[in-house]
């Protein structure tokens, strides 16, 4: 028994020796990390592309810098280990902002592309190149053309299953998916593409799946939406020749680049027989009927109709090419643009003179008012965007804090306080200065019992977001958009089919908001709170439009959508 009790004492002492070891350790370790500060945080503004990155698992992820007092560990090593190895490009890791500590280290915050798992991570010595737990990072790997067959590169593709999955095979992207952090689909129903024909220009592989994507586009409309990346998969091969027998295939083609396809039409003659010309050869000339020149003609200029381009007569250029076309087969018609601003004139290159017609911006075209609201928000309650320049917005928002808004005893010049409760701020002020939201609420009270300490801070930044966010909702880029070019004769009536058939074709089918900020409201990260965290943007897809008279504005409705996968 006494042998036992010494055991059990100088088992004791040890045990105690060891904990008040650690304790020591444990008190020098919160003071080591008490005394590390950020010393900079700023956005990342590098290509995209170029921050694609992966963790390496050799540290862990955190909602703060690690070293910091107060971090809480996010994802393991193990865990980040596992991601690294994934086989799902959902898994892929875009690196954002970078902070250094006084100690001179770099962490960088990052976020999985399904916006699994986000937070800091130590990113080694230098903002320049990431290291410590990040690695960079390919996520698609863009193959050679010649990588596919000779049939596969000269074959005609359809859809194989319309729809609306996402599931990388039924609709179109515009990056392969989960390739790119926030840039999904191109289309989000492909149903109305299902008998249009499609041919492949690029190929190439996810990294993680190592699966084979296309990029694909309609040979009879250069600026259809559809066009975009899909799995190799989501494709079925069509009949090479789809034009009839007793048919030849006009297609009305850009002067300047004559692979743009602005319309196209089949012109039919009964019991005329595939492989046979359309027109006579004599006297060393192709030429066809006067009954054939005026249907064709009349033909082509419905087919015009409401577009930037015309063709009143076929030169003889024209003529010719068109006689010497086999039924069954198609020939290109040069058309000419409108040039409804005025000024000089281009000739096409098949001689048909005149060139650019030039019309009086006062009545020969319908100015296009964009309209946006939320998927299935009636048309009649939906705003009118107005145009910004393309960069950051210098149009301010205002926000004032609530009339119970607790003060510091001292603010600091510039910080929030009963004289200084408001706050105007545009997002060119946030890119110039992307703490300026976050030095104002330092004039705001913290450690308030019984709840959120923060919360004071956390509220306002979430709200002065939502209405930077709101704001964006209300604009868009102003870029190469032509509101103007819907042209026609004046006084004359138009569809929305045909409003709609116009802007599906230009630019105008798919608009972008100005970049606005996302300002941190995290209260478990204070020092963070009202300071710049990333830069977001909606896009407007096009959905209907109103018809109406050519010379009077018309309304075209857009959905808001968030870019994402």
């Amino acid at each position: 028994m006494q042998l036992d009790l010494k055991k059990s004492l100088f088992v004791s002492v040890a045990v105690l020796g060891f904990v008040a070891a650690v304790g020591g350790l444990g008190a020098q370790s919160a003071s080591a990390k008490s005394r590390v500060k950020v010393t900079s945080n700023k956005a990342l503004r590098t290509l995209p592309q170029s921050r694609n990155v992966t963790f390496t698992g050799d540290n862990a992820l955190f909602t703060k810098a690690g070293t910091l007092r107060g971090a809480k560990k996010v994802a393991s090593t193990a865990t980040l280990s596992g991601l690294a190895n994934s086989s799902l490009s959902t898994n892929n890791v875009r690196a954002y902002r970078v902070a250094t500590t006084s100690r001179g280290s770099v962490y960088f915050k990052v976020v999985t592309f399904d916006k699994q798992y986000r937070g800091w991570i130590y990113g080694g010595k230098s903002i320049g190149e990431f290291a410590g737990g990040l690695d960079q990072f390919k996520t698609f790997d863009i193959n050679t053309i010649d990588t596919l067959s000779q049939d596969q590169l000269n074959a005609n593709y359809k859809l194989a299953n319309p729809g609306t999955a996402n599931d990388g095979k039924t609709v179109t992207y515009k990056q392969p998916l989960y390739t790119q952090y926030k840039i999904g689909r191109a289309i989000t129903d492909s149903t109305p593409y299902a008998d249009k024909i499609f041919k492949i220009d690029k190929v190439g592989n996810r990294t993680r799946e190592n699966d084979r994507w296309v990029h694909i586009y309609d040979i009879n409309n250069a600026n259809s939406p559809a066009a975009g990346w899909i799995l190799m998969s989501g494709l079925k091969m069509t009949v090479q020749n789809p034009i009839a027998d007793n048919a030849i295939q006009i297609n009305l083609v850009d002067p300047d680049n004559h692979s743009i396809v602005v319309k196209t039409f089949a012109y039919t003659r009964d019991g005329a027989q595939r492989g046979t010309f359309f027109g006579t050869f004599a006297n060393n000339t192709w030429t066809i009927s006067s009954e054939d020149q005026t249907n064709i003609t009349a033909q082509i200029k419905n087919a015009l109709a409401g577009t930037q381009y015309e063709l009143n007569n076929l030169s003889p250029a024209q003529l010719a090419d068109i006689g010497a076309t086999k039924f069954g087969y198609s020939v290109n018609v040069v058309v000419n643009k409108i040039n409804y601003n005025g000024g000089g004139s281009n000739n096409n290159s098949n001689g048909n003179g005149g060139g650019n017609k030039v019309l009086p911006t006062t009545d020969k075209f319908s100015t296009i008012l964009p309209y946006a609201g939320q998927i299935g928000q009636s048309n009649e309650t939906r705003h009118l965007l107005t145009p910004v320049k393309d960069g950051y917005p210098d149009t301010k928002i205002v926000y004032t804090l609530p009339k119970d808004a607790v003060y510091v005893d001292h603010p600091a010049k510039g910080q929030a306080s009963p004289t200084n409760n408001t706050i105007k701020v545009s997002p060119s002020d946030i890119d110039t200065n992307p703490n300026i939201v976050h030095d104002w609420l330092e004039g705001l009270k913290n450690n308030f019992p019984d709840t959120d300490p923060y919360i004071q801070r956390t509220e306002a930044a979430k709200s002065i977001d939502a209405k930077l966010e709101t704001q964006a909702k209300t604009q868009y880029r102003l870029k190469n958009q032509n509101f103007k070019g819907f042209v026609g004769t004046p006084g004359n009536k138009f569809t929305e089919k045909q409003l709609m058939s116009y802007i599906q074709g230009t630019a105008l089918k798919s608009l972008v908001s100005p970049n606005y900020p996302g300002l941190s409201s995290d209260s478990t990260q204070p020092e963070y709170i009202g300071s710049l965290a990333d830069w977001n943007k909606v896009e407007y897809q096009i959905n209907t439009t109103d018809s109406g008279t050519i010379g009077t504005p018309v309304k075209a409705y857009y959905d808001i959508v968030y870019p994402d996968n």
